[in-house]
Parts: structure tokens; sequence; C-alpha cells
């Protein structure tokens, strides 16, 4: 099951809890993983301030979910194929 959060906002560092996601690993960690395990990912890129108060959320989530709960975090201003083919889904 994957949750995606779409933001765009200036870049954030997320820590070790939450997995950085791009153009090159989004497929084999998230779509490809060989297990049931939950995965939640926020797109986030520059111009939109009101995820940066998501973040500090997003993160303790990630930290207090102690691998219960995969967390990715994808800068879409970065991964621009990502963003693409996640607008597309939405739609």
């Amino acid at each position: 099951m994957l949750f995606a959060f779409l933001g765009l906002t200036q870049s954030y560092n997320f820590g070790p809890a939450v997995l950085e996601l791009n153009d090159h690993n989004f497929k084999a960690r998230v779509e490809n993983r060989r297990n049931n395990t939950v995965f939640v990912v926020i797109f986030h890129g520059n111009n939109d301030t009101e995820s940066v108060d998501l973040f500090p959320v997003f993160t303790e989530s990630a930290e207090n979910a102690k691998g219960l709960i995969a967390y990715g975090s994808v800068d879409v201003s970065r991964n621009p194929r990502l963003r693409n083919e996640f607008l597309k889904r939405q739609t």
C-alpha cells in the first residue's frame, strides 16, 4: 500500500527515518518491494510553504513507526519523472 502526499516546498532534510527516494530508486524501493510493507511517501519541492508545517510531523511519525511503516520523500524539483507520473495518477 502506498500513500502519497504531494506538496511543493523548499528542500528539507527528513533524517535517517525517512528514505530519500528519486527517479532511480523509487520503483525498486517502493513499487517492487518484496513484502507488504505500507509505504508513506511525501512529494515536496520548491515554492509551497504550506508543506513546511507537515515536515516535523512527518519526520516524527517516521521515527515513531520504528520500521512498522516505511516512510520516504521525493524532491519533485530534482525528480521530474516521478512528479509527472504521480500527477497523472491523480487525474
